[in-house]
């Protein structure tokens, strides 16, 4: 499995990244409204390849993870400290 990004490199030649999210599934609704794009290797290879550029085309082709799947635990807040 791998959480969907896309990266580049800004005009002033420092790299970005922006993680790619969908609507919240399963428990993960219960904390946020939107989570990562998170796709097993069978759906990664489409969502990869250049062929696919048409967005309805996406969605009939790349199948999101049963919502079962998806697992959530309590971390301490230096994890994630948004100031």
């Amino acid at each position: 499995m791998g959480v969907v990004s896309l990266t580049s490199e800004r005009p002033d030649f420092k790299p970005c990244c922006a993680i790619l999210t969908e609507p919240a599934r399963g428990v993960a609704k219960a904390i946020h409204y939107r989570m990562p794009l998170v796709l097993d290797a069978e759906n990664l290879a489409p969502w990869l390849g250049s062929y696919l550029t048409d967005r309805e085309t996406l969605h009939h082709v790349i199948h999101h993870l049963p919502a079962a799947w998806i697992t959530h635990w309590l971390v301490n807040t230096w994890v994630n400290r948004p100031n």
